[in-house]
């Protein structure tokens, strides 16, 4: 089987109207984590199948999802859906957000992050490799250094995505499926308010 990259796409008004709508941003996201059924979206995110059928539906026409197969399930096909692209927002359509639908997205990547590493240390992963980056760093910085902090971030992140492509490129020659391993990089810079202790 070829092995793809997910794209970065740019958000736009469809991607919008996911942070009023809790139930769909839900659903992309059980599904950028690998194909699944409505059903066993349903069962995931603890809803009724109508309800998850109606947001993977809604989620297929703005172009996030799609189907990828079918499976017999109890003696019926059941199709099979995959997230086809992976939201991202550049400067100027992060500025014209609010700062709540900011906060929204902020909050619930936080949540995606925080499940991961819960994941993880229920299977025993989340240190079972000596090569790992873990760090808090409490810093003091004007607004020259937070600008420039963010730009590090930005490039880092840049970064990030060319070694996926790389190994995704490296898995394709050798067509060892066994190699690659699901990892999580999160990168953040958030503002404290005054007074907060450095240390703590």
């Amino acid at each position: 089987m070829a092995k793809t990259v997910m794209p970065e796409v740019r958000i736009d008004e469809q991607l919008f109207r996911l942070l009023h709508n809790p139930g769909q941003l839900a659903a992309l996201v059980a599904l950028e984590k690998g194909p699944a059924s409505k059903s066993d979206i349903a069962r995931e995110l603890g809803m009724r199948l109508n309800k998850a059928d109606y947001d993977v539906g809604e989620l297929e026409k703005m172009g996030l999802v799609e189907p990828i197969g079918t499976e017999m399930r109890r003696g019926q096909k059941t199709t099979i859906y995959r997230a086809v692209m992976r939201p991202i927002l550049d400067n100027e359509e992060w500025a014209e957000l609010s700062q709540e639908d900011r906060e929204r997205l902020v909050l619930w990547t936080y949540q995606l992050l925080l499940r991961d590493v819960t994941v993880a240390w229920r299977a025993r992963t989340l240190q079972a490799r000596v090569e790992s980056h873990n760090t808090r760093s409490p810093l003091r910085v004007d607004k020259q250094g937070w600008i420039k902090l963010n730009e590090i971030l930005d490039d880092t992140r840049e970064a990030v995505r060319k070694v996926e492509v790389e190994s995704v490129d490296r898995e394709r020659e050798t067509d060892d499926e066994s190699n690659p391993t699901n990892v999580r990089v999160g990168l953040f810079c958030f503002e404290l308010p005054p007074g907060t202790n450095l240390v703590n």
